[in-house]
């Protein structure tokens, strides 16, 4: 028997509870997963309290937007029984069954294989939090003609913005982290921010067409008038 913390809604309101399931309750996909981790995200704690619209799709479902696993059986080529795997979005605890769960079937082109020098449990402490910031981090660097001077990051003490913090600083740029949270100032700068700005420094009304640049780049996390 697997489990899965599934999602029903009843009298209006979303109702969650562990359930023991055999695997053929699980709906299909080319590929069969032992999950072992699964991080828990905004859009989990959404899902699970009823509090925004996240799951797309008949109820009951599996909540949970990432996991970590073995591979159990595959259909596709690509993947082989003890793969160590990851899967992060592509509608997972949304419009699919998803990581919260001792067992998930999942499209062969979702999963991405493990990286060497990490297990799967750090893989879920990084996360897709660490997945996104690791992504934008990338962009930055990738830019043709990328001008010298800081970066910002925004929202720098959530999960996407304190990694983009320390991904950027270890990458070599000089990063400002912004954030509204006056605890998070040691922490932000023991991730390598070199400098902390207030949150109301990028919530003062739109800038002006013609305002001198202050930062070579950014990572946004929190979009609205500081975007």
């Amino acid at each position: 028997m697997e489990k899965a913390l599934l999602l029903d809604r009843a009298e209006g309101r979303i109702v969650a509870a562990v359930a023991p399931l055999e695997e053929s309750a699980f709906p299909p996909g080319a590929v069969s997963v032992r999950v072992r981790y699964s991080g828990l995200n905004y859009k989990d704690a959404l899902a699970v309290t009823g509090k925004g619209k996240i799951i797309r799709t008949a109820f009951p479902m599996a909540p949970g937007i990432d996991f970590a696993g073995e591979v159990a059986a595959s259909e596709d080529a690509r993947w082989a029984p003890g793969d160590r795997v990851i899967g992060t979005g592509w509608g997972a605890g949304e419009t699919r069954w998803g990581g919260f769960a001792s067992f998930v079937r999942a499209p062969a082109d979702t999963l991405v294989r493990l990286p060497e020098g990490m297990g799967l449990f750090e893989s879920m402490v990084c996360g897709t939090a660490g997945l996104t910031a690791m992504l934008a981090v990338m962009a930055l660097e990738g830019r043709p003609a990328a001008e010298p001077g800081p970066i910002v990051v925004t929202g720098a003490s959530g999960g996407v913005g304190s990694l983009a913090v320390a991904l950027a600083a270890r990458a070599g740029f000089e990063v400002e982290a912004s954030t509204g949270a006056a605890a998070a100032h040691a922490i932000l700068r023991a991730l390598g921010a070199a400098r902390i700005l207030g949150r109301e420094e990028l919530s003062g009304g739109a800038a002006r067409p013609l305002d001198t640049a202050r930062w070579a780049g950014a990572v946004d996390t929190v979009g609205g008038a500081a975007l």
